[in-house]
C-alpha cells in the first residue's frame, strides 16, 4: 500500500497521469481483497477520472478493465459489459494480449451473473488467451469459470474447475490469488459434505484474521464454519461466527458478499433456535440489491419467518438457475423436486 502510495504520488508529480491512475486502480484492487470496497471504490473513482480524456493506450485500457471487473463485482452487470467491451475493443487495436484475457474475464462474469451462459465462452477464451500470451491472468480467468460454472449450477465441476486455478496461482507464485481461490475451493467442499477436509484450513485463515488481517471472505468462510458448528452440535461456536458474519455486512461493498451472509445466518438462526434474531437477517438479503441466488437458504425458514410472498417475489430477479428453480420449490413445500433439482 504504501510503495504504491508513494509512486502514485511521484508520478503525478511528474505529470504521468496514465501510470498514476494505473496505481490507483492497482490500490483498488489491494483494499477489495482487504473487504473494504469503500477505500476500493475511491481509488477506482480516481484512476477512471484520470484517464476518462486520455487517447487509449496500455495504461488506460488497464484502468477501464479494472472498472469493469468491480462494476461486475457490484452487480452492475450491464455497466460492466459495456465498458468491459470498451476495454476489450481498446485492448484489440493495440494488440495487448494479456488486457484482452483480463476484460473478456468480467465480460464474461457479468453475463454469466445474468443468466446468460454465452459468457462462458468469454471466459475459456480468456483463459485460452492469457495462457497463449503466458499471462498470470489465465489463473483469475479459470477461478472465474469455476465460479460461473457452479453458480449456474454444477457444483462437481466447479470444484473441478478451482482446482485448476489454485494449481495456476500456486504454480506463478500469485500467494494473494492462491489464497483467495483456496478459499472458494474450500466453500465448495464444504457445500459437497467434505467438512473434515474443508474445516482445518479454514479455522487457519479464520485464525489469522483474529490476529488482525482483513480479507473479502471472511463473512463466506466464518458462514460455513458456523454451519458446520451447529451441525455437531457446537451451537454457541456457530452463533459467534454467525453474529459475526452479521456485523460484517455492515461494511461489506458488494451484494454478492451481503445477501448470501444475511440469507445464511437467517437460516442459521432460526436452526439455532434464535428466531428474534433470524427476522432482521432475513430482512436484509430482501431489502438489499435483488440477487436471487444469494437467496437461496431463506426458502428453508421462510415460512417461521413470515417472508415467504416477499422472497418469492425476489426470487424472480436477477439470472434463473438450478439453484433458483429448487428454492422455489422449496417455498412451495415440493421437496421431492427441490432434491431432485
Amino acid at each position: 500500500e504504501a510503495v504504491l502510495e508513494e509512486a502514485r504520488a511521484a508520478l503525478l508529480a511528474s505529470g504521468d497521469t496514465e501510470r498514476a491512475a494505473e496505481m490507483d486502480a492497482l490500490l483498488a484492487e489491494l483494499w477489495w481483497h482487504r473487504g473494504d470496497s469503500a477505500r476500493s471504490s475511491e481509488h477506482l473513482e480516481r484512476a477512471r477520472v484520470l484517464v476518462e480524456d486520455l487517447a487509449p493506450s496500455r495504461p488506460k485500457a488497464h484502468v477501464l478493465s479494472q472498472v469493469s471487473r468491480y462494476r461486475m463485482l457490484a452487480g452492475a452487470n450491464e455497466e460492466a459489459v459495456r465498458i468491459g467491451g470498451e476495454a476489450l475493443a481498446m485492448a484489440e487495436d493495440l494488440g495487448l494480449l494479456e488486457l484482452q484475457a483480463h476484460a473478456l474475464v468480467n465480460i464474461g462474469m457479468a453475463r454469466t451473473s445474468m443468466g446468460d451462459v454465452a459468457g462462458l465462452e468469454d471466459l475459456e477464451r480468456a483463459i485460452d488467451i492469457a495462457s497463449a500470451a503466458g499471462s498470470s491472468d489465465v489463473a483469475r480467468a479459470s477461478h472465474n469459470l469455476a465460479v460461473s460454472v457452479w453458480a449456474l449450477g454444477d457444483l462437481r465441476r466447479g470444484h473441478e474447475l478451482v482446482g485448476r486455478a489454485v494449481e495456476h496461482a500456486s504454480r506463478l507464485g500469485l500467494a494473494s490469488f492462491f489464497r483467495f481461490s483456496r478459499n472458494v475451493e474450500l466453500w465448495l467442499l464444504f457445500r459437497i459434505g467434505r467438512w473434515d477436509d474443508a474445516l482445518g484450513p479454514t479455522d487457519e485463515f479464520l485464525a489469522a484474521l483474529e490476529a488482525g488481517e482483513s480479507h473479502y471472505h471472511e463473512g463466506g468462510m466464518r458462514l460455513r464454519r458456523a454451519s458446520v458448528r451447529l451441525a455437531r452440535d457446537d451451537v454457541e461456536g456457530a452463533l459467534e461466527d454467525a453474529r459475526r458474519v452479521l456485523t460484517l455486512t455492515q461494511s461489506a461493498g458488494d451484494p454478492q458478499q451481503r445477501v448470501p451472509w444475511f440469507s445464511g445466518c437467517a437460516r442459521l438462526l432460526v436452526d439455532a433456535g434464535r428466531r428474534d434474531e433470524a427476522g432482521p437477517a432475513a430482512q436484509g438479503a430482501l431489502r438489499d440489491e435483488p440477487l436471487a441466488w444469494g437467496l437461496c437458504d431463506l426458502p428453508f425458514v421462510a415460512e417461521e419467518l413470515g417472508c415467504e410472498a416477499e422472497l418469492a417475489e425476489q426470487l424472480e430477479h436477477g439470472a434463473q438457475t438450478t439453484w433458483t428453480d429448487a428454492a422455489r420449490a422449496v417455498l412451495r413445500g415440493d421437496y421431492v423436486q427441490a432434491a431432485e433439482i
